[in-house]
């Protein structure tokens, strides 16, 4: 087999998303895999390495250490780990753990939740790269990698998580679209409030805004059933979103009231 060559009962999938969990387990083994091999290439001993070389390696993992956490954070999530079991493993408290790796999780999201976004191998493809690298040093183990993924454990569920997938992708479509209105509607809402004209566009624009947040806390209810592994963060979005509408509401109203004065 070579190293992008899937075995027999895996090509099935070859061309196929897989489930978000898979490619965010696929996505930790490959951050594993590059702090280990960047980790080898501080072993050799070079007695003519330049002051503060061997820092500066050690700080180029540490750095890789933390993109591994923040893969290992995606991958529990997508496997249905909450924040405050997250919090305990790491000694620290529910809204910690959150603050800490939240974006982590929100990127994910975004990014469709796959492992492959610009990449010439397909997910599993990566899978059985991974195999073939861990086999070198475990030949026990010749799919260590792929042989947990539930595209082989349950490939009857494939079609199911495909068409999730479509119907998120519809709706952080729209997330999209909804931050680019946001970004014009704040241009507008920055402008003069000198005048009682200026006052009144600007209760205008807010009340603009009032709706559009009202639309992104509806999309983001709608996103916390596509995506039920990051329910969690969507629904705080919807709760930020729905608090949103009710500040610019209020301040609609009163930029109402001094425009009249």
């Amino acid at each position: 087999m070579t190293d992008t060559e899937l075995p027999a009962h895996r090509t099935a999938v070859a061309d196929r998303f897989l489930s978000p969990r898979d490619e965010a387990r696929v996505q930790l083994a490959v951050q594993a895999q590059r702090l280990a091999a960047a980790a080898t290439e501080l072993m050799p001993v070079d007695p003519d390495a330049a002051p503060g070389a061997l820092l500066r390696a050690a700080l180029a993992l540490e750095k890789a250490v933390h993109r591994m956490q923040d893969a290992a954070v995606v991958a529990e999530r997508e496997r249905g780990t909450n924040w405050t079991q997250l919090g305990e493993t790491a000694g620290m408290t529910k809204q910690s753990a959150h603050r800490k790796w939240a974006q982590a999780v929100q990127v994910w999201a975004q990014l469709g939740r796959a492992t492959t976004a610009g990449h010439i191998m397909s997910t599993p493809e990566r899978a059985a790269w991974l195999d073939a690298y861990y086999a070198q040093t475990h030949p026990e183990r010749a799919d260590a990698v792929s042989a947990g993924l539930d595209a082989v454990r349950h490939p009857q569920a494939l079609d199911s998580e495909h068409a999730r997938r479509g119907r998120a992708a519809v709706l952080h479509a729209r997330r999209e679209a909804l931050a680019q209105r946001s970004s014009i509607l704040h241009e507008e809402f920055m402008g003069p409030a000198d005048t009682p004209a200026d006052r009144a566009a600007r209760a205008s624009s807010a009340r603009a805004f009032a709706a559009l947040n009202d639309e992104q806390a509806e999309l983001y209810t709608e996103l916390a059933a596509a995506e039920p592994a990051l329910a969690e963060e969507h629904l705080a979005d919807a709760a930020r979103a729905a608090n949103e509408a009710d500040r610019n509401r209020e301040h609609a109203a009163l930029l109402d009231e001094r425009a009249g004065a």
